[in-house]
C-alpha cells in the first residue's frame, strides 16, 4: 500500500477502536508488512495526540483543561503572548511562562492540580 493509504487505514482502524497496542493483532488480521504497520503505527500514535475539543474546557484567559483523543488529560497554560493548545503542549512545563503537560489519567491530572492549582483541581471534580 501507499503511504497516504496506510495513514488513511491507520484513521479508519483507529475510529474502529484498534489502538497502536494492538499492533501485534493487526498485523495478522491485515496482515501488514513490518514497514506498513509502522507507518500505520505512526499515524495512530499522531491521532491519540490531537485534542478531543468535544472534552476540552477553557478556563479564564490563561488555562485549557482537557482530554486527547488516546484518553489521557492535558493542562496547558499561557500568561504570554496567545498561544493554541497544541503549541502550548509542544512547549512542554519548562517554560513558566507558557507551556502544557499531559497526564495519563484524570486521577493523576487531579493529584497534580491540586498541589499546584487547587482552583482547577475543583474545575476538573466539577467537569470531567
Amino acid at each position: 500500500m501507499e503511504r497516504n493509504e496506510l495513514r488513511e487505514t491507520a484513521t479508519s482502524l483507529w475510529d474502529g477502536g484498534w489502538r497502536v497496542e494492538d499492533k501485534n493483532e493487526m498485523k495478522k488480521e491485515y496482515t501488514f508488512t513490518d514497514e506498513e504497520l509502522e507507518i500505520v503505527c505512526e499515524k495512530m500514535k499522531e491521532i491519540g495526540s490531537e485534542i478531543d475539543w468535544k472534552m476540552t474546557e477553557e478556563i479564564g484567559d490563561h488555562d485549557t483543561i482537557g482530554r486527547l483523543k488516546d484518553g489521557r488529560f492535558f493542562w496547558t497554560w499561557n500568561t504570554g503572548e496567545f498561544m493554541e493548545p497544541e503549541t502550548l503542549l509542544e512547549i512542554g512545563d519548562e517554560n513558566g511562562e507558557n507551556g502544557g503537560m499531559v497526564f495519563a489519567s484524570l486521577e493523576e491530572i487531579l493529584e497534580y492540580l491540586q498541589d499546584a492549582r487547587g482552583d482547577l483541581a475543583e474545575f476538573v471534580k466539577e467537569n470531567f
